[in-house]
């Protein structure tokens, strides 16, 4: 699995240098927030939460349709006038959802979002032009997320929802045909399907310093039929993004989207097939390809901290619509997103919450005098130690163990170069294509300030979250607190 999942991502990233190869994955607590953390805004149930997270969210999707096509040719209204008592000249859709998910552990998390639909149409026969238009709840979907597969830098994910038939499927409004009076409106400008609708989903995504990439595929699938005696048709959609991080607070982000819907089962009673192409259930289905651009913020800091503004534009680039159908013309996305029950700079794989040790005896001989410092470990992450007037480094929890001691076999997590044959003989380092060597001598770093780019000889090593492809200065854990620079060798010259 691993194998495949390696090979998808790779597809996906060709526009994304420095990819880590299958060979570099390692079990790592590394997954950080950041902008491209999250898929752009078109794309939902594409992340898990962390256990007792609670993620509240707003959407906006709106979606601007005109011209009507033949497949992929667009047809003058005059010519369709000629076979339709009435077309449709222009229609535009809005959905605002209200949203909310619930990490319920590590691997699963509770999803729901509640929308709220407003349509326009612009509609004309050969002597009338009319809008009509409705708004009102659409159907509420509920969904649940659970993590399969999860080792830095992939993880893959399936989701499993029903969609709930609470929109309305009954929206009457006056049309040129109908004036002054309101008739039933066809199936585009409905609310919901009427149907318990099932909506299955896989997702996909890996990442390294300088962004994300990622898949999901997705689908509707519609059960049973209706009271109005139809079943709207299944939809399938997949779609690739790449995100690129700008800085730790901003990524921009493209994305490829194809979709393909089918025809109406059945037919409303009240509906005319034979008065719009719109009422017609045998003239719906099509499939549409878009290309998406878009941008997501974090807030890193402040009373917003953890907050998520994301914008996404869609560019449809192809239609294949069995119509005659509207196209669609173009689609913009917003999103505003709050956690709430977690840190938002923590780390989705926090470590393993350590058990209180047990009370100090006061009978025993007082702790030694230091200074608590901070060392950066090989498992990316600051810890704090006591530093005493000898210069040794103990666990600042108990404070009684040598550090420098107990060296590479210290009880601090993480693995480490000290005692690798290769560390010790000086022997180059491979990465990437290139050979790095030993530059200068060991010394301290913030893991703030630092990212995993690789595994070698199962001990991780790290590059400066700011760096840029091809990469001058690597960063190896010799022992906890103590790093060595590797940089890469330079050409000979003959």
């Amino acid at each position: 699995m691993k194998r495949a999942l390696t090979r998808g991502a790779v597809l996906l990233a060709m526009a994304l240098p420095g990819l880590p190869e299958a060979t570099d994955a390692q079990e790592s607590p590394t997954w950080t927030d950041r902008p491209d953390a999250h898929a752009p805004v078109g794309v939902t149930l594409d992340h898990l939460r962390a256990p007792g997270e609670l993620l509240l969210g707003y959407r906006l999707l709106h979606l601007d349709h005109s011209g009507t096509r033949v497949g992929a040719d667009t047809v003058p209204h005059a010519h369709l006038l000629m076979d339709w008592e009435m077309m449709p000249l222009s229609m535009s859709r809005q959905i605002h959802a209200v949203e909310a998910s619930f990490g319920v552990s590590e691997h699963f998390t509770l999803q729901g979002s509640v929308p709220f639909v407003v349509t326009d149409a612009e509609m004309r026969t050969q002597e009338f032009l009319e809008h009509s238009g409705t708004s009102g709840v659409g159907d509420v979907e509920l969904h649940a997320l659970a993590s399969f597969y999860d080792s830095w830098p992939y993880r893959a994910h399936a989701s499993a929802g029903v969609s709930l038939p609470v929109g309305s499927i009954r929206q009457r409004d006056v049309t040129p045909l109908s004036f002054p009076d309101p008739e039933l409106l066809p199936y585009p400008m409905q609310h919901g399907s009427g149907t318990l609708d099932l909506l299955p989903a896989l997702t996909f995504v890996t990442e390294n310093v300088h962004g994300t990439v990622g898949g999901q595929a997705r689908a509707v699938i519609r059960t049973g039929e209706n009271d109005r005696e139809y079943r709207l048709g299944h939809r399938v959609e997949a779609t690739g993004w790449g995100a690129y991080r700008f800085s730790d607070f901003v990524s921009g982000s493209v994305r490829v989207n194809w979709e393909r819907w089918g025809n109406v089962r059945g037919s409303d009673p009240a509906l005319d097939p034979g008065a719009v192409p719109m009422a017609h259930p045998f003239l719906q289905s099509g499939s549409r390809i878009d290309l998406p651009v878009g941008v997501n913020v974090y807030l890193r800091e402040g009373r917003l901290e953890g907050g998520r503004l994301s914008a996404e534009l869609q560019v449809p680039v192809h239609h294949d619509l069995d119509g005659p159908q509207l196209g669609r013309d173009w689609g913009v996305g917003l999103s505003w997103t709050m956690p709430f029950g977690q840190s938002a700079a923590a780390p989705e794989h926090p470590p393993a919450r350590q058990p209180a040790p047990p009370p100090p005896d006061r009978s025993g001989p007082e702790p030694p005098a230091g200074e608590l410092l901070t060392l950066c470990l090989a498992t990316g992450r600051n810890e704090q130690v006591l530093v005493t007037p000898q210069g040794d480094s103990l666990l600042a929890d108990p404070g009684t163990l040598s550090i420098r001691a107990e060296g590479a076999s210290s009880p601090l997590p993480g693995t480490y170069a000290d005692g690798r044959a290769w560390f010790a003989q000086d022997d180059p380092m491979e990465f990437d294509g290139h050979d790095y060597v030993k530059f200068g001598s060991e010394s301290a770093l913030d893991c703030d300030e630092i990212v995993q780019v690789g595994v070698y000889d199962d001990v991780p090593f790290f590059a400066d979250v700011h760096a840029s492809e091809p990469l001058d200065i690597l960063y190896v854990p010799v022992q906890p607190g103590l790093w060595q620079v590797y940089r890469v060798r330079p050409a000979v010259r003959g």
